[in-house]
């Protein structure tokens, strides 16, 4: 029951974030999407991670800072959620080791 919660919740927020990150809701062949994300964009995947139990959200980036989240549902669509600008990778954190 929990875990439904935040899945729900965290795909609300990313539903929502959409709308003040530049992107209406498009949906299409996962193939197609990626072609266009890569092509034009020249965005490449960057992170992924499961909400719920079925539904995949992955994040593309680009060199130019621009990125995408995509969500995509088992047997499709995939559903551009979120785009924008600025986007700034942030560099792993060394482990630290004999504290």
């Amino acid at each position: 029951m929990f875990a439904k919660r935040i899945s729900f919740l965290a795909v609300a927020f990313l539903a929502a974030m959409s709308t003040s990150a530049q992107a209406q809701m498009v949906c299409g062949d996962r193939t197609v999407i990626l072609k266009a994300l890569n092509g034009k964009y020249q965005e490449m995947p960057n992170g992924m991670g499961l909400a719920g139990e079925k539904t995949l959200v992955e994040l593309y980036t680009a060199k130019t800072g621009s990125w995408t989240i995509l969500m995509t549902q088992p047997g499709g669509p995939s559903c551009i959620i979120a785009t924008g600008q600025s986007w700034e990778q942030i560099p792993q954190p060394q482990k630290l080791t004999g504290l």
